[in-house]
């Protein structure tokens, strides 16, 4: 499991970026990022391609 935000100063960010790549192609990217004081960056993120009909 991912560690969850601790009391104290913590810091949240996130990054999306969607696209239609053809007439019935959409790619989506979308990325999250936490730190808080004692513990290290912790990223995660996810990609998704849809087909449109």
């Amino acid at each position: 499991m991912l560690n969850a935000l601790k009391p104290g100063i913590n810091y949240v960010w996130d990054f999306g970026y969607q696209r239609l790549i053809s007439k019935n192609l959409q790619i989506s990217i979308h990325y999250n990022g936490r730190k808080s004081e004692e513990s290290t960056i912790i990223h995660s993120g996810n990609m998704e391609i849809r087909a449109l009909f």
